[in-house]
């Protein structure tokens, strides 16, 4: 059981002599892995990702954020949830074979790509692929939403009903959630400065089956 719950790692080297490592996350045969309202940025991304999850038998994404790559790997036969997240920089991508009935991709901003073996609809409806993201201010890694962010009010109900501040979500109550680990105070955002541009196109973790290793700097 691997969870990564409330969450900041950034600025890590990846880990060992393998091409294909990653240095924000990288969890592999493990029975169950969740990530919530957790973020990676600034982590080195090797082979397309900084965050990897593979041949793992349950994983859930939710509510959380992911710079420089996330990549599933050899899932094809495993359950997957990735929801109300943020990806950025990088593709949101496979390696093996994923099966839409087993992998379920919903209400997600992805801002670096998709690389999967089917369109992302098949995978679940309310993704965000090339939306504006109006954070408060990204350049100095504050990722709280401003007023006129089209993922306020974007995701889908889930348990997780506290964001990383400890703010209750969803907020107002009886609205939708916001897509990312930090809830705003609107129901909706002001859409008369929140333009949608779409387009076509701390810690380092670590676990492995069977133990746990959770890698601190």
């Amino acid at each position: 059981l691997g969870d990564v719950y409330k969450r900041q790692v950034y600025n890590n080297d990846a880990v060992g002599d393998n091409n294909c490592t990653a240095g924000g996350l990288m969890a592999y045969g493990m029975e169950t892995v969740s990530v919530v309202n957790s973020l990676f940025y600034g982590n080195e991304e090797r082979c397309g990702a900084s965050v990897r999850v593979g041949n793992t038998e349950n994983y859930t994404v939710n509510h959380s954020l992911i710079e420089n790559g996330f990549i599933v790997q050899d899932a094809e036969n495993n359950t997957g949830l990735v929801q109300n997240s943020i990806f950025l920089d990088k593709k949101f991508g496979q390696w093996g074979p994923t099966k839409p009935s087993k992998l379920t991709i919903q209400n997600n901003l992805i801002n670096g790509g998709v690389h999967l073996d089917f369109e992302i609809d098949r995978y679940g409806a309310g993704n965000l692929v090339g939306a504006s993201t109006a954070f408060v201010d990204e350049a100095n890694r504050d990722y709280q939403l401003t007023s006129s962010s089209v993922l306020i009010g974007a995701g889908i109900a889930s348990s997780d009903v506290l964001d990383i501040k400890g703010t209750t979500r969803p907020n107002p109550a009886g609205s939708k959630p916001d897509i990312g680990p930090y809830e705003n105070a609107l129901d909706k955002p002001d859409l008369i400065f929140a333009p949608y541009f779409a387009t076509e196109t701390s810690p380092c973790l670590l676990y492995t089956s069977p133990s746990p290793r959770d890698r601190t700097r």
